[in-house]
Parts: C-alpha cells; structure tokens; sequence
C-alpha cells in the first residue's frame, strides 16, 4: 500500500513537472520564489473554498454528504496550494488531503477519483494558480505520506 501511494505521488509530480514544462518555464518565479497568489481568496464566506469551486459543488452534488465530502477535499486541495510554499506547509496540508480523499472516497464511492480531479481542474485555471500547485507538488517531493488511518474521515 505504501508503496503504490509513492508511485501515485511520483506519477502526480512528474505530470506537474511536465506540465510546467510546456508552459515554458519553471514552477517558481524568475527570482525563484514561490508563485503568490492574490486571486485565490475569492472566499466572500471565508470557508476555504473558492466561491465559483462552491457553486459547482453545490449544483453538481445533490447529496448533502457528498456536497459536505466535497467541500472538505476542495477547502484541503486549496490549502495544499496556499501552504505549499514550503515543505513543511505542503506536508501539514497533505495530511488533511489525505484525510477529504478518505472522506470522498466514504460518501462518493468509487467515482471518488474522477469527482476530485474534476474539482481540481477547476482550482487550477489559470496559469498562476497551476504555478502554485506545482511549487505545492515539488514541496511535496522526498515526503511520505500514508493513507488516513482514522475513523471519521468526514469532519
């Protein structure tokens, strides 16, 4: 188990990596420091989600549980990508990744992956935002992680 989410975790970097690539230029910034961003906040409720990812979610899951899982993989992924600037900030977001993943995957079932990489898309549309989620994915590199042991992954 450990070592399939290792492979998942490479697999993830190296298409960031080869995303950057054909972006033309690196994850970081010229001066090589993390990407800021000051558009992500668009949060009017201040619940850790953008307001158009919010909307989404709430036309998209009709389930209250679902839309709840949802909500928490999105507040998660958001914070790997603000608190990704640096190792340590990309580890103590992935934890609670880990643990909406394990959540999504109780409420979604097996289309879990493909509801999360639907959401994930729509964080990452535009060139700034992508940019700050591969300085999160590089942080994330040379790190374990391993899968939410807990009961109650849903919070």
């Amino acid at each position: 188990m450990k070592r399939a989410i290792q492979q998942r975790a490479r697999w993830a970097t190296g298409a960031v990596v080869a995303a950057a690539f054909l972006l033309g230029s690196s994850p970081a910034s010229a001066d090589g420091s993390a990407y800021v961003l000051s558009d992500v906040q668009c949060d009017a409720n201040h619940n850790g989600v953008r307001d158009d990812i919010e909307r989404h979610i709430a036309s998209t899951y009709a389930d209250a549980g679902q839309r709840a899982a949802m909500m928490q993989f999105a507040a998660a992924q958001q914070a790997v990508i603000l608190q990704g600037t640096t190792p340590e900030g990309a580890a103590q977001a992935t934890e609670d990744l880990l643990q909406s993943l394990a959540c999504l995957r109780e409420r979604v079932g097996a289309n879990y992956v493909n509801a999360s990489r639907d959401v994930l898309a729509m964080m990452l549309n535009t060139e700034d935002r992508f940019r700050a989620y591969a300085v999160a994915k590089t942080n994330q590199e040379g790190q374990l992680y391993y899968a939410y042991q807990g009961s109650q992954p849903c919070v």
